[in-house]
C-alpha cells in the first residue's frame, strides 16, 4: 500500500479555527499515502490528558476529524489519526503508529484512544502500543474475515490479530447496542477473548451508530467527559 513513508515536524506554528470556535495549533507528525497523524494543541501548555481519535467510515486523509473540535473546546490536546479512504487503517502499521505518537504521548499523564465503529477497532488495535485507556463504540473492522463482507473482499488485511498485538493494562470501555446482533457478536468473538475484563456500556435499541443516538438524546457529552476525567 501507498508510497514512501515520511515524517515531518512543523517549524512554524499552524493555527486553525474550527466552526464552533475552537482554536488549535496543529502539527502533522506522520504522513504517507495511506495515513496522516495530526497533533492539535488546545493551549500553550499541554493538558494532562491526550486524546487520540480514530474515525469511522467513510473518511479520508483529513487533518481533523472525529471529535477533534470537542476535545479542543474542552481543553484537551488531541491527535487525529486519518486513513486513506477504503483502506480501513491497513496502511498504518503498529510500528509506524507507535513511532509517530509515542514521543508526544510521553508528555502526558493519561492517554485515551477513542473511536466509533472502524475507529473503535483502530483504538483497540493501536491503543495497547502506548498503554492507553480506550473507549470504543460498536468496534468494527468491516474486512474481518468472519463477517464475509463482499464489499471488502479485495482489501488485503495487513494487521495482525488483536491477540498478537500489545495489550493495554487498562480494560477498554465498550459502548454498544446488545440488540444489534452483529455488534454483539463482534465484541464476543474479537474483543472479549483479548480483553475478558472489558467494561460494557449497553444501550439497547440505539443501533450501530450508537454515538449518534446518544448525541440526539443529549447525553453523549457528559458520558464522554466523565470517562475522560475519571477513566470509569
Amino acid at each position: 500500500m501507498g508510497g514512501d513513508i515520511w515524517l515531518t515536524r512543523c517549524f512554524s506554528q499552524c493555527v486553525v479555527e474550527f466552526k464552533n470556535g475552537a482554536v488549535s495549533e496543529i502539527e502533522i507528525i506522520a504522513r504517507s499515502d495511506d495515513y496522516q497523524i495530526t497533533f492539535h494543541a488546545a493551549a500553550d501548555t499541554p493538558s494532562h490528558t491526550l486524546i487520540i481519535t480514530f474515525a469511522g467510515l467513510p473518511t479520508g486523509l483529513e487533518s481533523d476529524g472525529f471529535e477533534t473540535d470537542f476535545c479542543l473546546v474542552h481543553g484537551y490536546d488531541t491527535i487525529f489519526t486519518a486513513q486513506r479512504i477504503n483502506t480501513q487503517y491497513q496502511g498504518l502499521s503498529l510500528e509506524d503508529f507507535e513511532a509517530a505518537v509515542a514521543p508526544k504521548a510521553a508528555q502526558y499523564k493519561t492517554l485515551v484512544c477513542y473511536g466509533p465503529s472502524l475507529g473503535g477497532y483502530a483504538s483497540l488495535y493501536f491503543g495497547g502500543s502506548i498503554n492507553a485507556r480506550m473507549i470504543v463504540a460498536g468496534p468494527l473492522l468491516p474486512a474481518w474475515p468472519h463477517l464475509r463482507n463482499r464489499k471488502c473482499a479485495d482489501l488485503i488485511i495487513t494487521h495482525r490479530s488483536l491477540h498478537d498485538v500489545p495489550k493495554s493494562e487498562h480494560a477498554p470501555v465498550v459502548v454498544f447496542d446488545p440488540m444489534f446482533i452483529s455488534d454483539k457478536n463482534n465484541i464476543e468473538k474479537m474483543v472479549e477473548p483479548v480483553y475478558p475484563n472489558i467494561r460494557k456500556v449497553e444501550v439497547p435499541f440505539a443501533g450501530h451508530p450508537i454515538l449518534v443516538s446518544l448525541a440526539k438524546a443529549r447525553i453523549l457529552s457528559p458520558v464522554i467527559m466523565h470517562f475522560f476525567e475519571t477513566a470509569k
